[in-house]
């Protein structure tokens, strides 16, 4: 027994002694720990590799081999190099043979090219090495063909096999994206070959999960993704489909050799949710795809993603239908969409139709269309918006010219043609409410095209107030516009047949055609260049009016006194900047002309206008007549017009010049300045005037007409004055204040001065000469600030022949002799008759020496006077003698008293001359001009109650009264 012991002892230790032999062989060896390490990666890359590097062993503390400067070569070429490789040998496995490696650190490792992740799922399963480490470097694994590659920092693998043969991988890294970690279990083969695994890998938020078989050319299993946002770009084009909010999916999956399929695809972000399968046949090059998609909020780069992942199908024909319920496009409801088509195995999608319900009532109709994703699309396309305000305004695509309440409803058809940075819409038809467009569409590097016909297009409609065609303009992108618009207007403003050829780059308007109008009728033309950035202008206006009232109807102007002018022709030219441009008129027309030329200055060159202008007519009464400013054309007003004006303007902008007017027989010139801008214009100035006598009840004419006074001449009022309610508004139309003079008066003999300012018409120290002799003085004014209008008179009458003055009133059998009066009167009314009805005040006379001629009917001989005078009272429209009465002084220098009535409203005279002694008196009775005297007999010496003493010698020292009051 013990020398079997001692034997078993000794073969035991042989044994023992045999194994360290051969494991201090080993490591005494170098070159077997190349072959070993060659081997293994030989199997897991599938090719013979060599590597290079030298080797240093040590057995101490424990066994350890170095590879200093190793690099991996493979046919020729260097797939990796290192610093250095660490290896931690196993004693264990050393004595018994095995492969002795148990864990490995490379230092700052380089790739030639990443490692692929099924080789390092490979290595992880059929390696011995435990752990494996890498340090301060990084390690590129690719996981998809053409993605971008994993970058692996800090990365440490540990692998675990129990004597089940269960290997449980446990990977740490540090990625661009965060910390990356890997948990898996791979089991035992089954008779297949597939291996049994549990993946799960986690990268920040994110998490991939994967149970199921993994087997050579076979995947079965099911897959989930969890994810914060997008996926990693080394996901390659999966990374796409992901949606930038958190989402979850998860599919069974069934890929092999015989091609791939996706069951029970659900994926779902907050309330959306996707639905569908994929099956994809590798012998058929063919597949079908089928989605649902529900309450979805999708913007542009969604669009973009789905259509970049037609690319996962490459080289494979994929029939498509997809429906979506519920979905939001930039704000915009989408109720229904249903999509029909196919992916071609070149990448390209055919859509035989999509159709989508747009916002409460629209529809989205796209058919016969093909799609190469970020490349093209074609198609003939529909969009039906009957309320289209809430779509338009959602997608942010209306401009702030717009109404708010534009367009009501939008209706586009057309071809489609898109390319990445253009577009267009060919044989287009847009119908925008009332307005059609038919023709070409497109936009391209920034630039609109637009050509072809516009039915109507109200500019009124289109333009919010208080927008400008120029405001349009500022907004015009740059591009060429070839329209023709049938009616183009504004309001009531309206004009056909317009032509509009024209280029728009950079803020500049080039306009190469231009046209408006029947030629028949009314027809402009415009060309020239438009610069809104450099505010330049440089621009012809032609205009060919045979039918002139066209240019009312244009221009919504209420003139019907156009029709009757004759036909004009004319341009104006306007060139130079905005602020100061050079202007040129000529318009002309049957002897007809005006003429302008100079600066137009605006802003801060205001200053800088100088215009000329020149006007000519061949008659002042015809162009009057024409102009519907007189009834009828008055030879007195017959005569050449030719105005000459040199205007300028202020700092201010008031504007201001110097005018030479002979129209007729009217003349003048004078000193002008013009202020706009305010409320209501003013005009101030001075002016020399000269009209000729006999002209003077055509200018009434003119006036009345022009103001809308009471017709006809005033000096054939009394007895019928006029009824008709004036329009008094022209008294707060404008701002007056111009000072009147004598043109032919070498001193300059002022006329008066004349104030119209808030409804009030001052005619101030008036003084004027009389055709028939004598002067006017004094003051009148028109006040209509009240709710009645009120009229003021302070006027004097000078040595003025009363014969003619009684002429021209009608009054056949005025006296004969010279006039002086004074007459302080107010009087209020809607109307000349109101107001004359309202007259109050003093009117104060004297007249003589002269006649009276005898009443109607008498053969008596004229009654001969050396003076009348006296004072009138003036009481609601009826002047009345004042005690001591009319004083009528004869030649024999006596005095008798006449007591008078004047009835101005009827027109009626109530004058008693009380007998004096022997001498009989008179009842004057009627119409001023048609008196019927009824004689008085004789009373006695006493005159009658109330009368006044009857003949009363003057003092033998006083002479006749002067004609004066």
């Amino acid at each position: 027994m013990r020398l079997r012991a001692v034997l078993l002892i000794l073969a035991a230790a042989a044994a023992l002694l045999g194994a360290l032999a051969g494991g201090f062989y080993f490591l005494s060896d170098p070159e077997r720990i190349r072959q070993q390490a060659e081997a293994s990666l030989a199997a897991v890359l599938d090719r013979p590799v060599r590597l290079e590097g030298r080797i240093g062993l040590s057995f101490l503390p424990a066994p350890r081999a170095v590879i200093t400067e190793p690099s991996l070569v493979a046919e020729g070429a260097t797939l990796a190099r290192a610093d250095r490789i660490d290896l931690a040998l196993s004693p264990l496995r050393l004595l018994t043979g095995q492969p002795p490696v148990q864990a490995l650190t490379a230092v700052r490792p380089e790739l030639a090219a990443p490692v692929a992740v099924q080789d390092l799922l490979h290595l992880a399963d059929s390696g011995e090495t435990g752990t494996i480490e890498v340090a301060d470097g990084r390690l590129a694994i690719l996981v998809a063909p053409g993605t971008p590659p994993l970058e692996l920092a800090a990365l440490a693998l540990d692998r675990r096999e129990d004597a089940d043969g269960i290997v449980r991988l446990t990977l740490a890294a540090e990625t661009a994206d965060g910390p990356l970690a890997l948990d898996g279990t791979l089991r035992r083969a089954d008779s297949s070959g597939a291996v049994p695994a549990e993946l799960e890998l986690r990268l920040g938020t994110s998490r991939i999960a994967w149970q199921g078989l993994l087997a050579v050319g076979r995947l079965f299993g099911r897959l989930e993704v969890e994810a914060a946002g997008r996926l990693p770009a080394w996901l390659g084009q999966w990374a796409a489909l992901g949606p930038d909010a958190p989402w979850r999916g998860e599919s069974r999956v069934d890929h092999g050799t015989a091609g791939l399929k996706l069951t029970d695809l659900a994926a779902s972000s907050g309330s959306t949710t996707l639905a569908g399968t994929f099956e994809l046949r590798h012998a058929e090059q063919a597949g079908e795809l089928r989605l649902d998609l529900r309450d979805a909020t999708l913007a542009a780069p969604d669009l973009d993603r789905l259509a970049a992942g037609t690319s996962l199908f490459g080289g494979n024909r994929i029939e498509v239908k997809l429906t979506g319920h519920g979905l939001d496009l930039r704000g915009v409801a989408l109720p229904a969409v249903d999509v029909a088509g196919r992916v071609l195995p070149d990448g390209q999608i055919e859509i035989d139709r999509l159709a989508a319900s747009v916002g409460a009532d629209g529809a989205l109709r796209l058919e016969r269309a093909r799609f190469a994703p970020s490349e093209e699309l074609a198609g003939t396309m529909s969009l039906d918006l009957p309320t289209a305000m809430p779509v338009l305004g959602q997608l942010g695509v209306l401009p702030d010219w717009l109404p708010p309440d534009r367009p009501a409803g939008l209706l586009v058809e057309g071809e489609l043609h898109w390319q990445p940075g253009s577009w267009a819409l060919e044989q287009a038809t847009l119908q925008a409410d009332q307005s059609r467009f038919a023709g070409r569409i497109g936009l391209a590097a920034d630039a609109l095209t637009l050509a072809g016909e516009i039915d109507r297009l109200d500019l009124a409609q289109w333009l919010a107030e208080p927008s400008e065609p120029l405001d349009l303009l500022r907004h015009l992108p740059d591009g060429e516009l070839d329209l023709r618009i049938g009616r183009l207007s504004r309001g009531d403003a309206w004009i056909t047949d317009v032509a509009l050829e024209a280029r728009c780059q950079n803020g500049r308007l080039t306009v190469a055609e231009a046209s408006a109008g029947d030629r028949a009728e009314l027809h402009a033309t415009l060309a020239g260049t438009l610069d809104l950035s450099g505010q330049t202008l440089d621009m012809v206006l032609g205009l060919s009016a045979l039918r002139p009232q066209r240019i009312a109807s244009v221009l919504d102007w209420d003139l019907p006194w156009l029709g009757r002018l004759p036909g004009l022709e004319g341009a104006l030219s306007l060139q130079g900047p905005f602020d100061r441009l050079e202007l040129a008129l000529d318009l002309a027309g049957d002897g007809r002309s005006i003429t302008a030329s100079g600066t137009l200055g605006q802003g801060d060159q205001v200053a800088a206008t100088a215009l000329e202008v020149q006007a000519r007519a061949p008659d002042l009464a015809a162009l009057l007549a024409e102009l519907a400013l007189l009834p009828i054309e008055p030879r007195a007003l017959g005569g050449a017009v030719a105005t000459d004006a040199r205007i300028g303007r202020s700092e201010d902008g008031r504007w201001q010049g110097r005018i030479e007017l002979s129209a007729g027989p009217l003349r003048a010139h004078g000193q002008l300045g013009l202020r706009t801008g305010s409320e209501v214009p003013r005009l101030a100035g001075q002016l020399a005037l000269a009209v000729a006598p006999g002209s003077l009840a055509g200018l009434y004419d003119f006036l009345s007409t022009a103001l809308s006074f009471a017709p006809g001449s005033p000096l054939r009022w009394p007895g019928a004055w006029p009824a008709m309610d004036l329009r008094w508004h022209w008294l707060f139309g404008a701002e007056l204040d111009l000072t009147l003079r004598q043109l032919a008066d070498p001193e300059g003999q002022g006329l008066g001065r004349v104030r119209l300012a808030e409804g009030r018409l001052d005619l101030e120290r008036l003084d004027l000469p009389l055709p028939q002799g004598g002067r006017l003085r004094g003051d009148l004014a028109l006040d209509g600030r009240g709710l009645v209008p009120l009229m003021e008179l302070d006027l004097a009458l000078d040595d003025a022949d009363s014969a003619a003055l009684g002429g021209l009133l009608g009054i056949d059998r005025a006296p004969r002799a010279r006039l002086a009066a004074e007459a302080s009167l107010t009087g209020q009314g809607s109307s000349v008759r109101a107001i004359v009805a309202d007259l109050a005040g003093e009117l104060r006379l004297a007249i003589g020496p002269g006649t009276l001629p005898p009443a109607v009917g008498s053969d008596a001989p004229p009654f001969a006077f050396a003076g009348i005078h006296g004072a009138l009272t003036a009481r609601r429209g009826i002047l009345e003698s004042s005690p001591p009465h009319l004083a009528i002084d004869l030649p024999d220098r006596s005095r008798r008293y006449l007591t008078a009535r004047l009835d101005l409203p009827v027109w009626f005279l109530d004058a008693t001359l009380p007998p004096d002694g022997d001498l009989p008196g008179w009842h004057l009775l009627g119409p001023p001009g048609q008196v019927q005297a009824l004689p008085l007999s004789p009373m006695g010496p006493a005159s009658a109650q109330g009368e006044p003493a009857g003949r009363t010698p003057l003092p033998s020292g006083d002479p006749a009264p002067a004609p004066t009051p």
